[in-house]
């Protein structure tokens, strides 16, 4: 076999691993972790929103996080405005209680920044990170923390379900990339560990919470160094984030290439984790997840330079390349069309697909060129 046929081959089986083999893998595998949390078991929390120019939706946040079932005066909640100049912390400092706190944050330093301020001054041992974006359904806070009754678990994360602007659940592409990340999350929690949480609503033990360098995202960060001090992070698919699906493609490609960014520095900061020796399958994991979905834009390109080189060796090679030209076709044609409500669903996975490897690849760009982005933008409808 030439080398180049190897390159070929095993770019594609990589792909095929990475998105179809993996999940296989999760599904042949032993259900090792079945936890049913208490309900009853209500701990003190503190509930962390980050927010920056926030004054459109921050009331809406709040009152959301307040009509939540949890018991009153076992709720904490901390408002951390990053430089906000809009009237967010007028709005904030309506709700100012024993129960709601704000804190400023100026100059603006970035969500991480503000996530660890607030953590520096919360009373309770169990801290709830969510987006000002996301809404809870009202049972969401205590369906959550009711994990933590079980002593060996650290993180739990949530199920994310992206909405339309009608309200109802989006069969977007977008929306299919989230079902399939949150069936990965759930078959991971079941065999070890989730590899990230959600960083639109998660929660932690205070113990377990590591200050990061502000260039770092928590949701990527945190659940690995629960892993590392030996403890499990887990999906509970039945407390509920809605998120608002984002309209904009240029904002979507913007928020897929800093959440990549943010999974590549996640990485090199952690790399011990991916030492299977010492960590097992969670290596395993962590390697099949992330490392190797950081690496597909890489076997993509292999792939396609190796095929065209392979051009005239073979029928097996001449239709491989039409294929490869046919895929990138109706990606580009889904980019041209890709505000028509009514595109072809195939076509709308392809184009998401591509674009969203294309993200990485700017991410590795901005890796490389070593732009480390602290301050964070919320991806708004």
């Amino acid at each position: 076999m030439k080398m180049v046929e190897f390159i070929f081959i095993i770019s594609i089986l990589l792909i095929i691993y990475t998105y179809l083999g993996y999940p296989i893998l999760l599904y042949i595998m032993p259900v090792k972790n079945k936890n049913d949390g208490l309900t009853s078991y209500t701990p003190d929390v503190t509930v962390i929103i980050a927010v920056h120019r926030g004054a459109d939706i921050i009331k809406k946040k709040i009152d959301n996080t307040l009509a939540s079932d949890y018991p009153e005066d076992k709720l904490e909640v901390i408002v951390v405005s990053d430089g906000s100049d809009d009237g967010t912390d007028e709005i904030i400092e309506t709700y100012y209680n024993d129960r709601v706190r704000l804190i400023r944050q100026i100059p603006r330093l970035g969500k991480t920044a503000a996530q660890k301020k607030a953590v520096a001054e919360a009373r309770n041992d169990v801290l709830v990170f969510t987006d000002v974006t996301t809404m809870l359904e009202k049972t969401s806070l205590r369906q959550l923390v009711s994990n933590l009754s079980n002593k060996h678990i650290g993180l739990v994360s949530s199920q994310d379900k992206w909405i339309g602007q009608d309200g109802s659940v989006t069969e977007s592409a977008q929306g299919a990339y989230v079902k399939y990340e949150m069936w990965l999350r759930k078959k991971e929690s079941e065999v070890s560990s989730i590899v990230s949480a959600s960083g639109c609503f998660y929660c932690v033990r205070k113990k377990f919470f590591e200050y990061i360098p502000d260039y770092l995202i928590d949701d990527t960060v945190i659940p690995l160094s629960v892993v590392e001090k030996g403890a499990l992070c887990i999906h509970d698919n039945k407390a509920i984030s809605i998120i608002p699906v984002i309209q904009s493609a240029r904002r979507e490609f913007s928020r897929r290439a800093r959440m990549s960014l943010g999974g590549i520095n996640a990485l090199i900061y952690k790399y011990k984790l991916l030492n299977p020796f010492r960590y097992g399958f969670f290596s395993l994991q962590l390697i099949s997840h992330k490392f190797l979905r950081w690496l597909i834009p890489l076997f993509m390109i292999t792939a396609l330079i190796s095929n065209v080189i392979l051009v005239g060796s073979g029928v097996f090679w001449n239709y491989m390349l039409l294929l490869q030209i046919t895929f990138y076709l109706f990606a580009s044609y889904g980019y041209m069309r890709k505000e028509n409500p009514n595109l072809n669903r195939p076509v709308k996975l392809i184009y998401f697909f591509t674009s969203s490897n294309l993200a990485i690849l700017w991410a590795w760009f901005q890796f490389f060129t070593k732009r480390k982005q602290t301050i964070w933008h919320e991806s708004r409808k």
